[in-house]
């Protein structure tokens, strides 16, 4: 079983910021040593670890973790958006780790460019090329502008952080979702689904999520992820992955084997655990 995404981070590093904004639960060192019992518990036998800084020197942070509970498989580094030459920039950071397989841009603040916009066609397809994964979050230009790169770099693999974020209304949400589900190369993560403070009435909320995603994408191109330790606000990481294998066990052996584990797997082409 694979976890597609967990974050670490140490505040003392100073490279995340935006941390001095969280509760107590967030705000504090969460590193490996931290995930291994209860990883060794739900019997994770990998990880695919997240960028959480926009921060250059964070993937090289990341890779010389040390290595306590299960082995990180994957590295999802921060893309710099401003590169000014993409290839020497992708190079440089594949110097940093093998195990560096995908980027993602936080682009979340209304001030950050549209992934789809022209200007960013050469760093976008020097990612296709180096074979990297874009790990995509819904920004201001929500999934529509995710779709739209897509269409402009149609050899770019794309796998859609936390289904998009699902807001509450979920028809806009499923429409643009189909648009992406139909393009080749893309893959959606079961994660990141809990909003802080949120028990059971998640549930309901989750299940007719997770129908949708399946539907559109199927097991083999849906990833499961815990999102931790952002998860500990909400049903933590226990009741997450009870509350997904839940909603799974109506599939075959292989199709939650896909879900969790063998999807990723294949989106982020992760070499076997030594």
């Amino acid at each position: 079983m694979i976890d597609a995404h967990v974050h670490f981070w140490s505040p003392s590093e100073g490279r995340n910021a935006w941390l001095e904004e969280e509760s107590a639960t967030l705000n504090r060192s969460r590193l490996p040593h931290d995930l291994e019992a209860c990883a060794a518990r739900h019997g994770i036998a990998g990880l695919v670890v997240v960028q959480s800084a926009a921060d250059a020197g964070e993937a090289g942070w990341l890779a010389r973790l040390p290595a306590v509970g299960p082995p990180i498989l994957g590295i999802v580094a921060w893309l710099d958006l401003s590169a000014a030459d993409p290839p020497c920039w992708i190079a440089a950071l594949r110097a940093v780790d093998r195990r560096i397989c995908g980027v993602r841009a936080l682009n979340r603040d209304a001030t950050a460019p549209a992934l789809a916009d022209p200007a960013l066609d050469r760093l976008f397809g020097a990612i296709a090329d180096a074979g990297l994964v874009l790990d995509a979050l819904a920004g201001a230009g929500g999934i529509a502008d995710i779709v739209a790169r897509a269409e402009r770099t149609p050899g770019l693999a794309i796998v859609l952080d936390h289904a998009g974020d699902p807001p509450d209304d979920l028809a806009g949400w499923r429409h643009d979702l189909a648009r992406l589900a139909a393009r080749p190369g893309t893959w959606c993560k079961l994660s990141g689904l809990l909003r802080p403070g949120e028990g059971g009435a998640a549930r309901d909320r989750t299940g007719a999520i997770f129908a949708t995603l399946l539907a559109l994408f199927g097991p083999g191109r849906l990833i499961w992820g815990s999102d931790w330790p952002v998860v500990d606000l909400s049903l933590g990481y226990d009741g997450w992955l009870d509350l997904c294998r839940t909603l799974a066990a109506p599939l075959g052996d292989r199709e939650r084997a896909a879900l969790f584990g063998g999807s990723a797997a294949a989106a982020y082409r992760l070499a076997p655990a030594s």
